[in-house]
């Protein structure tokens, strides 16, 4: 009897420890999910302004460029703090960075 409640107390804190793994395991790719999304949306607009195609609204997101000589820095923001920064130099783009 003793031994069948032990037993059962291990398959109860195995499945419990299998549960809350997967709980976690799920977080984790929603927020990487979510990560992605962002990237994608800040890369759209800096493959838009680079062309030279930036839309006149950019909707949640705000675009600056300065220019010093031959180097042009691109930073898009949007509205929960993510940023992406394009330097180009000559028209070659020399880093793209997330911030």
């Amino acid at each position: 009897m003793e031994l069948a409640l032990l037993v059962l107390l291990a398959v109860f804190a195995c499945s419990t420890l299998l549960v809350s793994s997967a709980m976690f395991g799920k977080d984790a790719l929603m927020r990487e999910q979510e990560q992605v999304v962002t990237r994608l949306a800040l890369d759209e607009l800096a493959e838009k302004a680079l062309a030279g195609k930036l839309p006149a609204d950019t909707g949640d997101y705000t675009v600056t460029k300065t220019a010093d000589g031959r180097i042009i820095n691109w930073i898009i923001n949007d509205m929960n703090g993510n940023s992406l920064e394009v330097i180009t130099e000559d028209n070659v783009i020399i880093a793209w960075e997330y911030n």
